[in-house]
């Protein structure tokens, strides 16, 4: 079974990165490619239009069996209900976010519009966290049989322990940098530890905010380092010299609809986190340093995690190796797509009921 897989966004962005894990984890199970992906977004999100003939080209023209697009955006949603249509395909969804809660007015309807019909069409539609699950069924009428949770996984031969906690030093945060980032709040009380501790930020990312936070960063005269953009093996690298790693999330809707990547990026590699308590972070308690919402609180547990460390950090790297795992969580899914697939199969053969198989 060869399996095809597409990011609507570039590869500047955290949903690019879950489908380059996954398409990784596939490929122990058989042929699996990420289609290329443009660098990076553009400006009024460009980047959807641009890449929509060669995802189209890609869908239409391979010899794969099964196609899944990350984020039900026409860009890939169109090419792959296509693909289903005119080739018999097997496709799916991967919904890893509420993209509308990030932004608001017109912009927000926009984006939900823009969402909204494609889902219910496809084979099966995967979601991570168990509010997308209800979002997906009560406000996009996919039936429950066609939903499957994808956890949000880590790589972890990539993001694991390395060296002694000594020779870690430094703040470290790591994401795409746009509204979603909440990086502003970040600054905000890096700012406040600044004034009594001598420490730098590390900031792994790009994205069309990010020279807004370089901006606001010198412009609070703070010790912080960006690097841009960097390949996923880079970033897993620069991570490996953070003593304290930095996850926020803004209590939002979509963030109640969240699961962190870093955070358990963080955690697999045994660092010690801070994050705040909003939505699924708050699951976390036992393995971070917790705050309540607001700069002023979350520098407090920064400071916290700075002075000293009781042991959280490994008991978090030991679930994360329980739970989080891609290697684990590609066969379990693999096995599904197999499933999937092989009823497709049966059903478009001659004399089947249904011709091509059910047409969501």
């Amino acid at each position: 079974m060869r399996i095809l897989v597409f990011s609507s966004y570039a590869r500047d962005t955290g949903s690019w990165v879950r489908m380059f894990h996954l398409a990784k984890s596939l490929e122990r199970y058989g042929r699996a490619e990420l289609v290329a992906a443009l660098p990076r977004c553009l400006p009024l999100r460009l980047d959807l239009a641009l890449s929509l003939p060669w995802y189209l080209a890609r869908a239409l023209l391979t010899r794969a069996d099964v196609l899944i697009a990350g984020k039900p955006f026409p860009n890939t949603a169109l090419p792959l209900l296509l693909a289903r249509w005119l080739r018999g395909k097997t496709i799916v969804l991967d919904f890893d976010d509420l993209d509308h809660g990030y932004v608001s007015g017109l912009a927000a309807r926009l984006i939900a519009a823009a969402q909204k019909p494609f889902p219910r069409r496809f084979d099966l539609v995967t979601y991570h966290h168990d509010a997308l699950r209800a979002f997906l069924g009560q406000r996009l009428g996919v039936p429950e049989k066609r939903l499957y949770q994808l956890a949000q996984g880590v790589d972890l031969e990539r993001f694991r322990p390395a060296g002694p906690p000594a020779a870690a030093a430094g703040l470290f945060f790591m994401g795409h940098l746009d509204a979603a980032s909440n990086l502003a709040t970040i600054l905000e009380a890096v700012a406040i530890v600044q004034q009594t501790r001598d420490v730098e930020l590390t900031v792994v990312g790009g994205g069309r905010l990010e020279g807004a936070f370089r901006a606001m960063a010198k412009a609070a005269r703070l010790r912080v380092r960006f690097t841009g953009w960097l390949p996923v093996a880079r970033a897993a690298r620069e991570l490996e010299r953070a003593a304290v790693c930095l996850v926020y999330h803004a209590e939002t809707e979509a963030n109640a609809h969240r699961c962190s990547m870093k955070l358990r990026e963080y955690l697999a590699a045994a660092k010690k986190v801070v994050s705040n308590d909003h939505g699924e972070l708050a699951r976390f308690t036992r393995f971070t340093y917790q705050s309540s919402s607001g700069a002023a609180p979350y520098a407090r547990a920064i400071v916290a995690a700075l002075d000293g460390s009781d042991g959280r950090e490994h008991a978090g790297a030991r679930h994360i190796r329980q739970t989080c795992d891609w290697a684990v969580l590609a066969a379990r899914f693999h096995e599904r797509l197999a499933e999937l697939h092989g009823r497709r199969q049966d059903a478009g053969r001659p004399g089947a009921a249904g011709g091509q198989g059910e047409r969501p």
